[in-house]
């Protein structure tokens, strides 16, 4: 008796026994919220895997530690609720904190940032914005949701921080191209978009902002933005204290 045809996946994904699956444990005050993101993460594929679910960031240390998450999210409602993130970061320093905030304001996103979180999510933002935020963070990346962004960077220029000595060096050892880069990234344009402003290919442009960023001792866009805007408007021209 003849055999039906063997058929196969036209497109098979050849990494897919590779790839590691990544652990969240929830923490949502609301339960409706809270069973919601279980449900979101359950039905966005096998890479995110769905551990647990508290109420609180207190209740949530237990947890993170006895399960060891490589993801928790952790819903933010007043400033004490930080000190609890830190202890988490504390205690597993391998695991990435994501933190929802009903604030989308700067000071917000600097208290995430301070307590040791590796990402920010306003809590308005619709939940495929936080599936995403999940795996970027899950990848070493740096996350603050585009909403907030520009906020952030302008609360953090206000507070003057950076009107240091060795800002002013730093700001001196700035070419003009990276000067130029860091101005357009102060406005909000993403190398992409320089690209349609200036001559120069989008390779270069990232190319100057890595230079720009390792100068003024920044990790990420918003760091850089934050310690460039602090310093730009200094003259650089004044003495440097020995």
């Amino acid at each position: 008796m003849a055999e039906g045809p063997i058929t196969s996946d036209p497109n098979p994904d050849v990494f897919a026994g590779c790839r590691r699956s990544t652990s969240v444990l929830v923490v949502e005050p609301h339960e409706i919220r809270r069973n919601a993101l279980i449900r979101m993460l359950r039905e966005s594929g096998p890479r995110l895997v769905p551990l647990d679910a508290v109420r609180h960031p207190a209740a949530g240390v237990a947890p993170s530690i006895r399960t060891r998450p490589d993801v928790v999210v952790v819903t933010a409602i007043d400033p004490a609720d930080y000190a609890h993130v830190r202890d988490i970061v504390r205690r597993l320093p391998g695991t990435r904190v994501i933190v929802i905030s009903l604030r989308s304001d700067g000071l917000a996103v600097s208290l995430a940032f301070r307590s040791g979180a590796a990402g920010f999510v306003p809590s308005w933002v619709p939940p495929e914005d936080i599936i995403d935020a999940i795996e970027q963070v899950s990848r070493g990346v740096r996350f603050v949701h585009p909403a907030v962004e520009f906020e952030a960077s302008l609360w953090a220029a206000a507070q003057g921080d950076a009107t240091t000595d060795e800002g002013r060096v730093a700001l001196a050892t700035l070419s003009a191209g990276e000067r130029e880069v860091l101005d357009l990234l102060s406005e909000g344009l993403s190398p992409g978009m320089m690209a349609t402003r200036l001559p120069l290919s989008r390779g270069t442009i990232e190319s100057r902002l890595a230079t720009a960023y390792q100068k003024l001792g920044a990790h990420d866009r918003l760091e850089a933005t934050r310690v460039y805007r602090g310093l730009r408007d200094i003259d650089i021209d004044e003495p440097v204290r020995a």
